[in-house]
């Protein structure tokens, strides 16, 4: 601490390290249809691969092999942080943070596994997840005002930069008998025009952020009233980075606001959350270029209420979407019409939880 405690400075560095195992199927058709002594498909007059003649179990045996593909992989580094803290004046504090952050792949991505196409269709893609697939890494950098009135509640005002490496980027690679071998798949796809999809560790991104927040008590009010607190939340996102940079994780705009009734005996909260539209992943083939699938924007309600018996005895209630807003998702191009942009409808209705709580 320093300038008479005014100033607070905290700062830190720690070491993480992650080690990986892990088992996967391989999904591969091709063994379904006859090879000759070298590996290659056996073909009939017309051209055709000849399948196996055998039971659907057999089949089924062939084509899927259990725990068929394994990794194993560690890796660790060093982390600083800073976070600075100043009382400008008695009642506003400015805040300003520097750290390292870590951002593993989820768990579907490093489990191995391995998609092959039919050799006798028309896809030519082998879908696989990449064995060295790394996490991406982050500088974050913040800078935040907070105003605190003499009655109580906080307004605050903050930007923040993330500069993001290592970012996951989905690409197509050849299939080359290099790459057959690494992941045990069958050297007839060699030829043919096949080609590996995968994510990688496609390169560099930046997210750009401003965000603020409002909360306050409604002391003002009358005595039958007093207890009622409301609060607004919003944060605004502007990304840049490759264009094959998987950006389906971000909302670019973001709400969130409430009022809540606090009493000795209860507490009542009404909550409501705003979601911007959500870009997900690309849509090849024969859609045209710049088309994705999205998340609809979509604003939900929830209520949580909490009425006390004794101060360690209570019942409690809460209900996630209460007028039963749909998840709905969209696919459209620069010049889908918008009666065609809808593709998937879901109607999760309403979550309720309720119950008894008590501490002994």
């Amino acid at each position: 601490r320093l300038f008479k405690n005014r100033l607070w400075i905290v700062a830190g560095v720690r070491y993480e390290e992650t080690r990986d195992n892990g088992y996967g199927p391989i999904n591969d058709l091709s063994r379904t249809y006859q090879h000759d002594a070298n590996g290659n498909l056996l073909r009939d007059a017309a051209g055709r691969p000849i399948k196996v003649i055998a039971d659907t179990i057999t089949l089924s045996n062939l084509q899927y092999q259990e725990r068929g593909a394994h990794i194993a992989k560690n890796y660790g580094d060093f982390y600083p942080s800073l976070n600075l803290t100043y009382n400008l004046t008695s009642n506003i504090i400015v805040r300003g943070s520097y750290a390292n952050t870590i951002s593993r792949p989820n768990y579907s991505l490093l489990v191995p596994g391995t998609t092959l196409p039919d050799p006798s269709g028309t896809s030519r893609v082998i879908s696989v997840n990449n064995f060295d697939l790394k996490p991406w890494t982050a500088k974050n950098y913040d800078v935040a005002v907070s105003y605190y009135p003499a009655g109580g509640g906080e307004v605050s005002t903050g930007v923040f930069r993330k500069d993001i490496k290592d970012f996951f980027s989905s690409i197509n690679l050849d299939a080359t008998p290099e790459l057959l071998e690494e992941y045990g798949i069958d050297k007839s796809y060699e030829t043919g025009g096949y080609m590996f999809r995968w994510l990688e560790n496609g390169g560099g991104a930046r997210v750009d952020g401003v965000e603020f927040n409002y909360r306050q008590p409604l002391k003002f009010l009358p005595q039958w009233a007093r207890g009622v607190n409301v609060r607004y939340n919003i944060t605004q996102l502007h990304l840049q980075g490759r264009t094959t940079a998987d950006f389906s994780s971000f909302i670019r705009r973001s709400e969130n606001w409430g009022v809540s009734l606090d009493r000795p005996k209860f507490n009542v909260r009404l909550n409501w959350n705003s979601r911007g539209r959500q870009r997900l992943t690309a849509i090849g083939g024969a859609a045209e270029p710049g088309t994705y699938a999205y998340v609809k924007p979509r604003l939900t309600t929830d209520i949580d209420a909490e009425y006390r018996f004794k101060k360690a005895l209570g019942l409690f209630f809460g209900a996630r979407n209460i007028f039963s807003e749909p998840f709905i998702r969209e696919r459209y191009g620069p010049n889908t019409p918008p009666y065609a942009r809808r593709f998937e409808r879901n109607d999760f209705g309403i979550a309720i939880s309720a119950g008894l709580k008590g501490s002994f």
